[in-house]
């Protein structure tokens, strides 16, 4: 179809909605809602409707500086949620679940999670505080269970014990299910004690 304009000849291609939401990479529901937003011009011809491949590539255009703009944005402010949970060593859906937890700031982006670099770095902070702990506990505490069995006693005698003796105790692990721990040295003394008795 031609349309004169000012003199010129100006050619206007017309997209079906159909095709040009395939090439947009949307489903036609998706794209006929886009068309409604954006406020693209639609044409009827017959009983069929078209957008003008003019506008089609327009809004292309403008949706990739958009994209550029947004990738922009998020490089400077947010790190790559997989990037974060990699370099702390932990699987990826645990990192999400401690994101929604801790109401950390996400913006999603390609079906891609980015956590505000702010709310990375306190996470982080907490996280190798945590971690040095885990540490500490293991190299300097023995779990219950490991305790009591070195002590030839119940759980339940073994915790009188160090509530008794007010051994140093210490919990790791999740807030669901923590795992408890007595100090070497606390126990040591007590068990030599109860050895001595003994004997």
């Amino acid at each position: 179809m031609k349309q004169i304009t000012d003199g010129a000849v100006v050619k206007r291609t017309f997209m079906d909605i159909p095709n040009a939401a395939e090439l947009a990479g949307f489903s036609v529901r998706h794209f006929r809602r886009i068309i409604e937003e954006e406020r693209i011009r639609i044409v009827q011809i017959g009983k069929k409707f078209f957008i003008l491949g003019a506008d089609f590539e327009r809004w292309q255009l403008s949706k990739a500086g958009q994209r550029a703009q947004r990738l922009a944005f998020l490089n400077k402010s947010y790190t790559l949620a997989s990037a974060v949970a990699d370099k702390a060593g932990i699987p990826h859906v645990y990192f999400l679940q401690l994101v929604r937890e801790q109401r950390m700031r996400v913006e999603e982006f390609d079906e891609r999670y980015y956590v505000h670099n702010d709310d990375v770095a306190r996470w982080r902070t907490e996280w190798d505080k945590k971690k040095a702990s885990e540490a500490d506990v293991k190299e300097n505490y023995l779990s219950f269970s490991a305790a009591a069995a070195l002590a030839h006693v119940s759980l339940p005698n073994l915790e009188k014990a160090i509530a008794a003796e007010n051994m140093r105790t210490a919990q790791i692990g999740n807030d669901s299910c923590p795992h408890s721990y007595v100090h070497k040295e606390d126990f040591g003394r007590w068990l030599a004690a109860k050895q001595a008795i003994s004997k």
